[in-house]
């Protein structure tokens, strides 16, 4: 398991990603959690990937 806090959505405060991964699958299985929202976003893929570009406000997540 590997986390990681960044600023995802732009807002100033620091947003946590956790990524598991799958041995068996050859896969990654993420949870990310918006600071100060409830809302927990799960992504599994088997690339993941915080770009540099924005689109709606937020940093674009690349997760395939």
């Amino acid at each position: 398991t590997k986390s990681l806090e960044f600023d995802l959505d732009l807002d100033g405060k620091l947003d946590a990603v956790t990524c598991k991964y799958w041995d068996r699958w050859g896969s990654l299985s993420c949870d990310i959690q918006y600071a100060g929202r409830r809302q927990l976003t799960k992504m599994t893929c088997k690339r993941f990937a915080i770009l540099p570009k924005v689109n709606e406000g937020a940093l674009v997540l690349n997760c395939n």
